[in-house]
């Protein structure tokens, strides 16, 4: 299966032709397997994300693929899913019982730093999670990127996850419209307090930030939760296509170019 990260790069075809090319004195030689298009399609993915992201999904009708991670780092968890319908536009939630998680991943902690990015139509809501981090043992909730309370408002949570812990929410800025794209995200340095939301081309201007004491600390995390918060609440009603997840900040140019790669 070529869309597996430990084979992208050596598989068994490709080693014992790199070998043979070798022992022939061969200057120059090269293999890459494709399953499919799709598979192809991937690695491309791959060698112009990988640099900037820990985790990038691209999600559609094709469920496998969807849940695999593009970026090649050794990171081969795939997304757990739950009542979710794969479209051709991405992964649809209803709002009932769709629900992803991601467990045990090397790139939960976020102590130095945070890029939460998703492209998705949304049915606006009063409140409804986009993506959230946990503790995988106690499911205490961490980091979190809602649809505010007040509809069509981004907010972001720094709950448990870094000293001091903050909030951070835009005016009402996302569209009503259920059938329209947005691109979203939260881009951080918690060490300076440096916290920029994104939303369809740039950075968002207009916010408030306030200061919490949500008790004590803990910024390496390992799972997430896409569509929901842990355990059921908070369920998204919308269909996801894309996820980029990184533990540093970005600029606001290398967050738009992660969408214009994932339309």
């Amino acid at each position: 299966d070529t869309r597996q990260c430990s084979v992208f790069h050596y598989q068994s075809v490709c080693h014992l032709i790199d070998a043979a090319a070798s022992s022939a004195h061969h200057t120059q030689h090269s293999c890459t397997v494709y399953a499919n298009p799709s598979a192809k399609s991937r690695i491309e993915f791959h060698k112009k994300l990988s640099t900037k992201f820990q985790g990038v999904w691209v999600m559609s009708d094709d469920e496998d693929a969807s849940k695999s991670n593009l970026v090649c780092n050794g990171q081969t968890q795939q997304w757990q899913a739950s009542g979710v319908e794969w479209t051709k536009e991405g992964a649809k939630f209803d709002g009932t019982s769709s629900k992803m998680t991601l467990e045990n991943v090397n790139f939960g902690d976020l102590s130095l730093g945070l890029t939460w990015l998703l492209r998705l139509k949304r049915q606006p809501s009063s409140t409804q999670a986009f993506l959230e981090n946990f503790d995988c043992d106690s499911a205490t909730s961490g980091a979190h990127l809602f649809e505010h309370p007040a509809s069509n408002k981004i907010f972001f949570g720094s709950s448990r996850q870094f000293t001091p812990t903050k909030s951070i929410t835009s005016t009402a800025i996302m569209t009503s419209d259920p059938n329209q794209f947005v691109n979203i995200g939260i881009t951080a340095v918690p060490a300076s307090e440096l916290y920029n939301l994104y939303h369809n081309g740039g950075f968002v201007t207009n916010v408030t930030s306030d200061s919490h004491d949500w008790g004590t600390t803990n910024p390496q995390l390992s799972c997430f939760s896409l569509g929901h918060r842990i355990p059921s609440q908070h369920l998204l009603t919308g269909t996801v296509r894309a996820v980029g997840i990184a533990n540093f900040s970005l600029t606001e140019a290398e967050i738009s170019r992660f969408f214009d790669l994932v339309k």
